[in-house]
């Protein structure tokens, strides 16, 4: 601090200083225009107008919101409220009206009378040729269309839409102005986005005649319909379901016989079914076409050009039953009963043995598959025995399924006898059929067969390993023993780790013992936890491991203890592993000094392994 005063201090006198002089000049010029509006006022009662004008100007000056100046303009320029012809006082007049909080003008009866007078004046003789909406409508009402043009443009250009809509009529139709279609067109436009749904129809009905031609016209018609539409105008709904009807007719006339020939399921299936093609299919089954019904079943079973629904796949493939001869109908009856598609307690597996057989007698050879299928899951030699007769009779008929069926009976003696020489005979003849593929490489690997081949094997898993994770597995297996090819370790992992993160289970495990020797024990616990998840219960002894130890960061014995009990469960069988169990169950209890519990499991281990 210097002197007697440090700087804020003299910056707040400052500012001091400074507010009462502001003070005092508010004063003077409050005094000056209170002075100007008495004069002012008094020059009006006598009728100088100009001069009372000059005043009222000046305090305007001082204070351009002062409501008493801007009334005094009001009325000077009206020379004491008569006049209404001068623009100047528009202003002036809004002014007073806005800003009267306490309504001592508005009140006032001389005053509210020149307001009602100012206001119809300039509703019948607008300043800048803008009629008010009021005026307007009363004018469009009487046809004085003349007079009405530059108020239609400026409430369009405000965003109403019932103004811009009437000027789209007048250059539509040549009232008052050059006939301008291309106008016309942009101004329905502006009016549909501005609120004026009806316009749609409008627009579509002028592009129409070109609708069902296919070109740019006739979509631009039908966008516009669809968008009122959209806005739930009637009159654009009717049109669109009149276009639905006629396009599904021309479509289906069109189709019909194309759709007719496609009785092969597989060949119908892989058609662009979109939603037009749909609705001509479902035109004629609804029809009482009865072929339709069919092709309409499949379409809701796969979900082509609608979304998939088992329950009307039922309805319509039932009716096709009925109907007609369509092998692939009561397939599909039959596929729908056997996976429990619909929610029908009176629909068994049952069901699906009687269509499938329906099917087969008239020749379905998919269908004898199916059933062939359902008897493999029976779990009994009599239908082994049925299984194959089925796969034997698909495989004479050339088919593919078939053969690989038939195949895995060879190989696995399904109601006959082993063979893997017939079996791998059969599988050739699937030529760049994947399933049989991998099927012949189990065959090849198969070291108690005769025909075993590691070699082939390890070509068909090397050419599907980016396709197929199981493929991916098996080659991995190879590069770890060797058949085949050269022991490789890194290529071991590499496949292995595709195999896994293709969710192939059965890698879940190997590929956690690779990433434990890279020591990411993180990922391998995932990994292990997934084969567990995944019904490899042994990888529980790594879990219990890896809580025993705190491979995670903590040591968690309790979660420890829940893999060896779980393993103790499983490992009845097994003698060695159920008393390592036992002992890992014992360790735990001895880290926490738990010794009785320790004591009592080592006991029950030992005891195990001993008569083990």
């Amino acid at each position: 601090m210097s002197g007697l005063y440090d700087k804020s201090s003299l910056d707040l006198l400052n500012q001091e200083l400074d507010d009462e002089i502001k003070k005092k000049e508010q004063k003077i010029n409050q005094q000056k225009i209170d002075s100007l509006l008495k004069e002012g006022n008094t020059l009006c009662d006598v009728e100088r107008f100009d001069s009372a004008q000059k005043n009222f100007e000046e305090a305007l000056e001082l204070d351009k919101d002062n409501v008493l100046a801007n009334f005094g303009m009001v009325r000077a320029i009206s020379e004491e409220f008569v006049n209404l012809t001068d623009a100047k006082i528009d202003k002036y007049i809004n002014f007073v009206v806005k800003n009267d909080k306490d309504n001592l003008y508005i009140k006032n009866e001389i005053f509210k009378t020149f307001y009602k007078k100012w206001k119809k004046y300039l509703e019948d003789n607008p300043r800048d040729g803008i009629y008010s909406i009021a005026k307007l409508d009363e004018l469009l009402g009487k046809y004085e269309y003349k007079l009405v043009l530059k108020s239609l443009e400026h409430y369009s250009d405000e965003g109403k839409g019932k103004y811009t809509k009437i000027l789209a009529d007048f250059y539509s139709k040549g009232i008052i102005v050059k006939k301008d279609m291309k106008k016309a067109l942009s101004l329905y436009e502006k009016a549909f986005s501005q609120g004026e749904y009806d316009c749609a129809f409008t627009l579509g009905n002028y592009y129409k005649d070109n609708l069902y031609n296919g070109d740019e016209q006739g979509e631009k018609a039908y966008d516009w319909y669809f968008k009122g539409g959209q806005e739930n105008q009637s009159d654009c709904l009717s049109v669109l379901r009149e276009i639905q009807r006629k396009k599904e007719e021309e479509f289906a006339r069109k189709y019909y016989w194309l759709l007719k020939e496609d009785v092969c399921i597989d060949r119908f299936k892989k058609k662009n079914i979109d939603n037009t093609t749909f609705r001509s299919i479902e035109y004629y089954a609804n029809n009482n076409k009865s072929d339709f019904k069919h092709y309409l079943g499949v379409c809701y079973f796969f979900g082509l050009g609608t979304d998939v629904d088992y329950n009307k796949a039922l309805e319509y493939e039932s009716e096709a039953c009925n109907e007609t001869n369509f092998a692939e109908a009561r397939r599909y009856v039959g596929i729908i009963c056997e996976n429990g598609l619909v929610n029908n307690k009176k629909i068994t597996l049952k069901d699906a043995f009687y269509w499938y057989g329906k099917a087969i007698d008239l020749g379905d050879v998919e269908s004898m598959v199916l059933l062939a299928n359902m008897y493999l899951n029976n779990n009994d030699k009599y239908h082994e025995k049925e299984a194959y007769k089925l796969y034997k009779a698909a495989y004479e008929k050339k088919n593919v399924e078939g053969a690989i069926g038939l195949a895995t009976c060879y190989i696995n003696a399904f109601g006959t006898n082993k063979d893997n020489k017939k079996a791998i005979e059969i599988l050739k003849e699937c030529k760049n059929n994947f399933k049989a593929e991998k099927l012949l490489a189990k065959c090849y690997s198969d070291f108690c067969s005769s025909e075993i081949n590691y070699e082939e094997a390890f070509k068909i898993y090397l050419k599907n390993a980016n396709k197929d994770p199981e493929s991916s597995y098996e080659l991995a297996i190879c590069y770890h023993t060797g058949h085949g090819t050269e022991k490789d370790l890194e290529k071991y992992a590499f496949y292995m780790e595709k195999a896994a993160k293709g969710g192939f289970a059965f890698a879940y495990s190997s590929y956690a013992e690779i990433l434990e020797e890279r020591k990411d024990y993180k990922t391998a616990f995932e990994y292990y936890q997934k084969a567990v998840d995944n019904g490899d219960w042994k990888c529980n002894i790594k879990l219990g491991e890896y809580y025993e130890n705190g491979y995670l960061g903590s040591v968690d014995l309790t979660n420890a203890r829940r893999c060896y009990e779980t393993l103790i469960i499983k490992n009845k069988d097994n003698k060695r592993a159920l008393a390592l169990n036992y002992v890992a169950l014992g360790r735990t209890y001895q880290k926490e000094g738990i010794n009785n519990y320790a004591f009592k499991y080592y006991q029950k281990g030992y005891e195990i392994d001993k008569v083990g």
